[in-house]
């Protein structure tokens, strides 16, 4: 008979680790944002001064203490009424746009009309929004101008025209607001719906870097939470370079500055 013996088990004494702290649990990069400074003009103050976002430094009830206030606090927008007493809105602008580190400036009014819209961003407004928007919606506009990008309400029509009546020339190109047809040197450029839109976005805010964001907001009513990409944009940017762009003659009236966006300007050759 075999008989099997059975090892025998040695119980090993596991070496005493050193506790270690542990690591705390990942936590989502929270993005800063410092408060924004408001000067409220023409009875806007109610609005946004219970926000933690911003903090409104003073109110105005007319144009001319506006400007003085403006000048002495140096705030980072001017909330302003476009019909407000003392020195017009579209003055205003110009004089606040004049100061040593001028102001942004949002346009809250009642006027939806094109004229109204056109005045106020000729004379230098970085936004127009309309009084029956929404406070979240005011909020953002805020912010949006804070950061440099143009804010307008989607419900309104603007048609500025430095050259003809409706029309934008830069350089060779010429939009032509009231027909919707873009002629490059005279030759018509085929452009879809889409494609139009876009470039009349950035022609009416010719020379200044528009984002992507900014462009889905305003082109596809979209935005990067609800269904938009800024693969959309670069698409539109890419089609709109090769129709812009001969062969004979190589332009590039869209530019690109990283970390600010498009601006439609044109050619070194062409200014």
């Amino acid at each position: 008979m075999v008989s099997y013996k059975t090892p025998c088990l040695r119980s090993v004494t596991r070496r005493q680790m050193p506790t270690r702290r542990k690591k705390p649990a990942f936590a989502p990069y929270a993005y800063w944002w410092p408060t924004i400074t408001l000067l409220c003009a023409g009875g806007l103050c109610d609005l946004l001064e219970e926000s933690p976002k911003f903090t409104v430094v003073a109110e105005a009830e007319e144009g001319h203490e506006t400007l003085a206030k403006g000048r002495e606090l140096r705030p980072d927008v001017v909330l302003l009424d476009f019909n407000m007493p003392g020195l017009s809105a579209v003055e205003l602008i110009r004089e606040l746009k004049t100061l040593p580190n001028p102001p942004r400036v949002l346009v809250v009014s009642g006027y939806a009309e094109a004229e109204c819209v056109t005045q106020a961003l000729r004379a230098g407004a970085d936004g127009y929004l309309l009084k029956t928007e929404r406070l979240a919606v005011l909020a953002k506009a805020v912010q949006a101008v804070c950061r440099g990008e143009t804010w307008l309400s989607r419900r309104l029509e603007v048609h500025p025209a430095p050259g003809a009546p409706g029309q934008i020339r830069i350089g060779g190109l010429v939009v032509d607001l009231q027909r919707r047809v873009v002629t490059l040197r005279g030759n018509v450029v085929p452009l879809s719906p889409i494609e139009y839109s876009v470039l009349a976005y950035l022609a009416q805010r010719a020379g200044k870097p528009v984002s992507a964001e900014e462009l889905l907001r305003a082109i596809w009513g979209k935005d990067l939470a609800h269904g938009g990409t800024t693969a959309q944009v670069r698409n539109c940017i890419y089609r709109l370079r090769k129709k812009l762009a001969p062969l004979s003659v190589p332009t590039d009236y869209i530019k690109t500055r990283r970390g600010w966006g498009h601006a439609l300007e044109a050619p070194p050759l062409e200014g």
